[in-house]
């Protein structure tokens, strides 16, 4: 079946603002693939913002597009427009700057307007591409990027756009076979990128996961050797040979490549963290807590390492030492490297493991630190704290404003551990069996697994006097 170019254009925008209608604006971040394709197929698209760094004309009409003047906006980009033929059109400037603000009906809007203005221009088409993809709908994806394609074949403006739109077209491309396992056509699409971008390694790393996923597995070390030597802060190759096994569901042949890589890379912190993540996720505590040990061994400052350093040995019940590792996170940071997430992640465990140390002091402080937050994660660790110390109608109240659906297996325990003794085994089973149904280890499992069995004893004990009693009455 043919189809114009203008009922191409019309069933993409429809389908567009059909989305838009149904389930409002786009989300920042939209889907994203495992390996971050859609981000990198992003970043080939120099934003508004980009090009304001370079061209005064640019910057000029964001100052006005963010004071509300859009036609004041519209034409300092056409001049720019006309002035650096490297740049895209105006409209094609303001639908970037409406999709960073999430405004997606006026990006279609400005793209409507640039199809109609420019009809050969083929980037309305990759705009229209990325949308569809980080939205799921990969159809009209696919019908954006091949329009574009035609569009490409025929381009004959400036040749760094040119080789800017073609790079953003491959990457496109195989993002979108990708996301369909196709990976003889991913890994296609990603040669002619790293022929057109050979120093960088980001698309080379791409293209050997999609040589390994075609069972080139050699050509994709190779491939993995040469982004390493263009960047030596990426992972090494055994590392990225480690994910490409797993990621297929050869976990042991990902073992083999984790061990090359710690034996080969025992003094790289990433490696030993890499290690230390996947053996915790494998229930696999001695591996673990020894690549973790080796990591802050090489950066006793790490907050990764600290963090995770702090929920080994709190699964482990050495409480002292989790302490000191989780404080380690939680502290000053004067430089402002540690993010705000990982401190909330590592506070939430300090209050944890100085509650289930046990002591009238450690316990007081996880109160006292629980009362200073607002948040869920506060209420919850309170709840803890407050069960810890014999308290045992505070921790219920807690527990009332705090309980809601979690999937997060250290509440279900704290859930079912301040329950307990107030409800029958068989309302607390099922957080107990939530909480355990989580395949790695996190903080509590031990103790879910002896409350576990402690509750289980206590339910056959129970129906064994039941029996018994019956069977005297017959």
């Amino acid at each position: 079946m043919q189809y114009s170019k203008r009922s191409i254009l019309q069933y993409l925008f429809s389908a567009v603002a059909l989305y838009v209608a149904m389930c409002g604006a786009l989300q920042e971040g939209g889907a994203q693939p495992a390996d971050g394709a859609g981000d990198q197929a992003a970043k080939m698209a120099v934003s508004a913002s980009d090009w304001s760094k370079k061209y005064p004309e640019v910057f000029e009409g964001i100052e006005k597009f963010n004071g509300r003047d859009v036609s004041g906006a519209v034409e300092d980009f056409e001049e720019a427009a006309k002035k650096y033929p490297e740049l895209p059109p105006a409209e094609l400037m303001l639908a970037d700057l409406y999709i960073e603000k999430n405004r997606i009906e006026m990006a279609i809007n400005a793209l409507d307007t640039a199809a109609r203005k420019y009809p050969e221009d083929p980037e309305t088409f990759l705009l229209l591409g990325n949308l569809a993809f980080q939205q799921n709908r990969n159809t009209d994806a696919s019908l954006a990027f091949e329009r574009a394609r035609t569009l490409l074949e025929s381009y004959d403006g400036d040749s760094m756009r040119l080789k800017r739109l073609q790079l953003r077209l491959y990457a496109g491309l195989a993002t979108i076979a990708t996301r369909f396992d196709d990976w003889a056509t991913a890994a296609a699409y990603l040669r002619e990128w790293v022929n057109l971008d050979p120093q960088n390694s980001g698309p080379r790393v791409r293209f050997a996961r999609a040589l390994f996923r075609t069972n080139k597995g050699r050509e994709a070390f190779g491939q993995l050797e040469y982004a390493r030597r263009l960047d030596d802060s990426i992972l090494s190759p055994s590392m990225l040979m480690a994910q490409f096994w797993m990621e297929a569901g050869n976990m042991a042949a990902g073992r083999e490549w984790l061990d090359r890589a710690s034996r080969r890379q025992a003094e790289d912190l990433d490696t030993q963290m890499m290690l230390a993540r996947f053996h915790w996720n494998l229930r696999q505590f001695a591996a673990a807590k020894k690549s973790v040990l080796q990591a802050i061994k090489l950066s006793k400052n790490d907050p990764q390492a600290n963090l995770l350093a702090g929920r080994l040995y709190h699964y482990d019940h050495d409480f002292d030492k989790a302490i000191q590792y989780f404080s380690n996170v939680d502290g000053d940071d004067p430089s402002g490297g540690v993010s705000e997430a990982l401190k909330r992640d590592s506070r939430q465990h300090l209050m944890y493991a100085l509650a289930a140390e046990g002591s009238p002091a450690g316990i007081q402080k996880a109160i006292d630190m629980a009362d200073m937050g607002t948040d869920l994660p506060s209420l919850v660790a309170q709840c803890y704290a407050y069960k810890r110390g014999g308290k045992k109608e505070k921790a219920l109240a807690t527990l009332q404003a705090a309980q809601h659906s979690t999937q997060d297996p250290n509440t279900n325990y704290i859930f079912a551990y301040v329950l307990a003794d107030e409800v029958s085994a068989d309302k607390v089973m099922p957080l107990l069996e939530a909480s355990l149904a989580t395949e790695g280890l996190f903080v509590f499992r031990r103790d879910a697994e002896q409350l576990r069995a402690r509750l289980a004893g206590e339910k056959a004990k129970k129906k064994a006097e039941t029996n018994n009693a019956e069977a005297r009455q017959r």
